[in-house]
């Protein structure tokens, strides 16, 4: 299981290196891509955070049970 989070965290790495290249994207939903999130909110994320400078480096993640499932997971391990 490990193994298939590393292959997810390198494509998305790659999809985020791209996306940052090409600047705005005709819309948010071509930034989604999942690692830890349901529906799409680890890229999506990712992007916004791309356009917006000077954000605080603090979250608050809901309704999480043991955190395998979060939308914030992957800034965690992406962006520290």
């Amino acid at each position: 299981m490990r193994g298939i989070y590393k292959l997810k965290m390198l494509q998305a790495r790659l999809l985020t290196r791209q996306i940052a290249t090409q600047g705005l994207l005709p819309g948010i939903s071509s930034a989604e891509f999942s690692i830890y999130s349901q529906f799409g909110e680890d890229g999506t994320i990712q992007y916004l955070l791309e356009q917006v400078k000077d954000l605080p480096e603090s979250f608050i993640e809901f309704g999480v049970e043991t955190y395998t499932e979060a939308s914030t997971r992957y800034l965690l391990e992406n962006d520290h």
